[in-house]
């Protein structure tokens, strides 16, 4: 293997936040120093900060940092711009952390958020977690976008329990989703969405919800996010080379509705393991479309390649993220788009359409056993070491601070995102910066307000691109 070449790929678009300092991941790599933590970062990551200020009026007490590493779409003042959205982020802090939390809940992207105020420093990530937070307490703190860094760093060998769980038979077939918030290594954790990182506490917190869900119609929560979801592609559109994947689902069908104003500036394609029917249906359902409306769209074979780059790239893929997805999909965006800035993708709106209640059984009381239980398509509850995870889990995360969310969404959107999704977008990190324009909670609430028989039926899906581009529903969906 060319040796030069895997050090190219490998841990692109990556980080590492030490509470001590500590040697770059790579030397290419920024380094500085931020809330009293030591931070190195890939260059392509956009890496903003700001301290609120005496003449703007707040008290000395409360003077406050922020530091914002990744991508962020304000959809309040609707700025992509780093240094503004930071000094917005500092002045909101400068009054109080509420303030501050409930602006980010605004924020789409994927980005890490530190801040402190008042002697206490505390990290957090974008609304699903698409930067990815790996974690560990051992030795001082360390977080990274890679749980290998992290791993490396404290000198952590293979996790016991999942290395227990991973002998049952019935991990087959889903080897990307591990139990609870645990890794393949002993005492690193996925930092969730909705917890922070507390600094000087040396613990998670859970930051959200903070206030009890309100019931909506489908057609309510529809109004509501369609300006958003709107925006957020305009915005994104408006300065970066986009390309978006497109296929017969829901999701996919509102990301392409909210761009009906910018579709002609954005190249949409479908990946295609040919042969696979699922795929093929796809591409078939994405072609009928985009030559209907105009669509500059492109079908993406996934296919296995040779020679010293192709064998660099895989390892350093099987080096860096643990789960397995796709990976000749990270291959075929790294050949098929050298000049693209941002890919969309479309998935996270199942947060919304009730997976879990569709596809699982009902389960009460909802606690760890049942999660062991609902997580995979096969029960887990009778294997000790997923068991003891998720009891970890549902203590760490303070899960029993969901308010009147439904459990089974909060664990699809906590747990399954983080163990899962927020792996499989640092596949395509060699190529362009992912994001998804549900990755908002401003978005998501509304969604998850809607009653279960309507969320099953994707009916503020289909509303909402009723609003947007109302044509996109002449085709089924598959």
């Amino acid at each position: 293997m060319d040796e030069a070449l895997y050090r190219t790929f490998q841990y692109a678009r990556g980080y590492l936040l030490t509470s001590v300092p500590a040697p770059a991941p790579k030397p290419d790599w920024t380094s500085v120093e931020v809330a009293g933590l030591f931070l190195s970062y890939d260059r392509r990551l956009p890496f903003a900060r700001a301290r609120a200020l005496k003449h703007w009026g707040y008290k000395d007490s409360a003077r406050a940092t922020v530091a914002i590493l990744g991508t962020v779409v304000d959809t309040t003042t609707w700025t992509d711009t780093p240094g503004k959205i930071a000094t917005s982020a500092a002045r909101a802090l400068a009054r109080s952390e509420s303030a501050l939390l409930d602006m980010i809940d605004g924020w789409s992207g994927r980005f890490l958020l530190i801040y402190r105020s008042e002697g206490n420093t505390k990290i957090l990530t974008d609304a699903c977690a698409l930067r990815s937070a790996y974690y560990s307490f051992r030795n001082g703190l360390s977080v990274s976008s890679h749980a290998p860094i992290v791993a490396e760093r404290i000198g952590a060998g293979p996790s016991r329990l999942m290395a227990e769980a991973h002998k049952d038979p019935r991990w087959k077939g889903s080897e990307g989703r591990y139990a609870g918030h645990a890794t393949p290594f002993e005492s690193v954790w996925v930092l969730t969405p909705n917890t922070l990182l507390d600094v000087n506490e040396k613990r998670v917190r859970r930051f959200f919800p903070r206030e009890a869900l309100s019931a909506l119609s489908a057609d309510h929560a529809a109004e509501t996010i369609a300006p958003i979801l709107r925006g957020t592609v305009e915005t994104i559109c408006a300065r970066n080379k986009v390309v978006t994947s497109l296929t017969g689902g829901f999701d996919s069908r509102v990301t392409l509705a909210a761009a009906r104003q910018v579709a002609r500036q954005i190249e949409f394609f479908t990946y295609v393991q040919p042969g696979e029917s699922i795929h093929e249906g796809d591409f078939q359902a994405a072609r009928s479309i985009a030559e209907a409306i105009g669509l500059r769209h492109r079908r993406l074979d996934l296919v296995p390649d040779t020679g010293d780059e192709w064998e660099a790239f895989q390892a350093a893929l099987t080096h860096d993220v643990y789960t397995i997805h796709r990976r000749d999909a990270a291959w075929a965006y790294y050949k098929g788009f050298p000049h693209a800035d941002i890919h969309l993708r479309s998935n996270l709106g199942e947060i919304g359409r009730a997976f879990y209640r569709k596809n699982r059984p009902i389960i009460y009381p909802f606690d760890p056993s049942a999660m062991a239980d609902v997580f995979k398509p096969r029960k887990m509850s009778d294997n000790t070491a997923v068991v003891k995870l998720f009891k970890r889990f549902y203590r760490d995360v303070e899960f029993s601070r969901i308010e009147n969310y439904d459990p089974y969404d909060i664990l699809y959107w906590e747990q399954r995102m983080s163990s899962w999704h927020t792996s499989l977008v640092l596949q395509g990190d060699n190529t362009f910066e992912t994001l998804v324009i549900f990755n908002n909670r401003n978005v998501l609430v509304p969604l998850l307000s809607v009653p279960v028989a309507d969320r099953r039926a994707s009916r503020a899906f289909i509303r909402t691109i009723e609003i947007l581009w109302p044509e996109l529903l002449r085709w089924e969906f598959i």
